[in-house]
This record gives structure tokens, C-alpha cells and sequence, in this order.
């Protein structure tokens, strides 16, 4: 067999090999993330979305992926996308809302994002726009509404305690960041607002 045909057999047998499935890299990338191996859960993320690019899921997760890697506007394309295809608001609007707020679009936030008395997460992140827009007062109404349902709400006392420490009350402000961490252990914003004022 002449060499050129040779190698033009091999390429296409190595060609022809087994693809993963969808649920097999959407699998993998969770493995990966579990194993705090970020860079190869994003690498599987996105060859899941070169043979699938309507899959909601993945978006979901990829955009969460680059929000904890501080990548915002990736993180908001992603999360935007996901919500187009389909994915459950109550998933992707936190983590959104999130990206919007760590990049500053606080009239953004309370423009799209809207929330009741269940959905504290929501109502605390328009919280926290307001008090991007140096609206205190009613980041405090609100933030106190949260509270009145949902004591223990992180996101609630996070709002609360950076309030008190603009005020100048930082023995308040930590008491309401330990009061966030007894419920929340991990909180990494609790603990950063903690570390800053320690």
C-alpha cells in the first residue's frame, strides 16, 4: 500500500472514534469542577457546546464557571444565553444578577430583575443596587423586609453590614457578618467584607 494511502486510512480511523455524549462532558466538566480543576471543566463546557450550542444546561454552568473566575462579560453572555433556551429563571437570574452588580450596572439590575418575598436572593441583589446607586434608605427598608421572612439571609446581612460599615459602626457590621456565617460557613463574600474590616 503506497504510504500516501496509508496515512490518509489512519487519519480518517483516528477521525471516526467515539464522541461523548452531551450528559458524558456536561459529567466530566462537574468532575472536574469538584476536583477545583476549572480550566478543564470550561474545556469540556465548550466542546460540549461545539457539537451542541442550544444546550441550556451547559451555558448555565460555563457562565457560572466564568463568573467565579471574575471573566463578568463572559459570564453574562453565557447566563443571557442560557435563559434564551429555556433554562429556569430561578437558576440563572442570581448568578446574573450577580455579574451585573460586580460590574457596576446597578439601574440595570433593578430594571430586569424583579422579585417577591419568596425569592429573597432576588430581592437582595436589587438590595445591593441600591446601595451601588447610594440609595440607603431603601437598601435598608429592603434588606430589613428580607430579614423579616427569612432571618438568617446572607445576602440580607451582607447588605446590612456593609451599610453599618459605611456608617462607621464596624463592631455592628461584624456582628451582622457572624450572625450570616453561623447559617453560612462558605460564604465568600461575608468573609471578604469580614476580612476588610478586620
Amino acid at each position: 500500500m503506497p504510504p500516501l494511502r496509508a496515512l490518509l486510512i489512519m487519519l480518517l480511523v483516528a477521525g471516526c472514534g467515539p464522541t461523548q455524549s452531551d450528559d458524558q462532558l456536561l459529567t466530566a466538566a462537574r468532575q472536574h469542577v469538584a476536583k477545583g480543576e476549572t480550566k478543564s471543566a470550561v474545556i469540556q463546557l465548550k466542546n460540549l457546546l461545539q457539537q451542541t450550542p442550544a444546550n441550556g444546561r451547559a451555558r448555565l454552568m460555563l457562565g457560572g464557571l466564568y463568573l467565579d473566575t471574575g471573566d463578568m462579560p463572559s459570564a453574562e453572555k453565557e447566563l443571557r444565553r442560557a435563559l434564551e433556551l429555556g433554562i429556569n429563571a430561578g437558576d440563572v437570574l442570581p448568578l446574573l444578577g450577580k455579574t451585573m452588580l460586580l460590574q457596576g450596572q446597578y439601574n440595570k439590575i433593578l430594571d430586569e430583575i424583579t422579585a417577591d418575598e419568596q425569592q429573597p436572593r432576588l430581592l437582595a441583589l436589587r438590595g445591593h443596587a441600591l446601595l451601588g446607586l447610594e440609595r440607603g434608605d431603601e437598601a435598608v427598608k429592603l434588606f430589613e423586609r428580607i430579614l423579616a421572612r427569612h432571618p438568617d439571609d446572607a445576602a440580607a446581612l451582607l447588605g446590612l453590614a456593609r451599610i453599618a460599615q459605611q456608617d462607621g459602626k464596624l463592631d455592628d457590621a461584624v456582628a451582622l457578618l457572624d450572625r450570616a456565617l453561623r447559617q453560612f460557613p462558605d460564604d465568600v463574600d461575608v468573609w471578604r467584607l469580614k476580612g476588610d474590616i478586620l
